[in-house]
């Protein structure tokens, strides 16, 4: 049995992770990010609490996670409708 076909919306830290987790699973991830980067909020950041770690290096770090699986990115896309359709989420 192949396993399902994940749709991640939004590409700042916690979706980049989840994508990365997800894609390390086995499961066909589509993530998708309405700005034409990733990295959300990070990335108006400096430094990261509580141990001041450079927001830039993280950031770095996660998309350039993404990018080493089979995971499909999406930027610059916005999500219009969201609704369930035979036991099935369509975006």
């Amino acid at each position: 049995m192949s396993k399902s076909k994940v749709i991640i919306i939004g590409a700042g830290p916690a979706g980049l992770e989840a994508a990365y987790q997800l894609d390390n699973y086995g499961y066909s991830v589509s993530l998708i990010e309405q700005k034409a980067e990733v990295g959300g909020n990070v990335r108006n950041c400096v430094k990261l609490f509580p141990d001041f770690t450079d927001a830039g290096v993280v950031n770095k770090e996660l998309a350039d996670k993404i990018k080493h699986g089979s995971i499909e990115l999406k930027t610059g896309v916005s999500v219009n409708q969201l609704y369930a359709e035979d036991n099935q989420w369509v975006v």
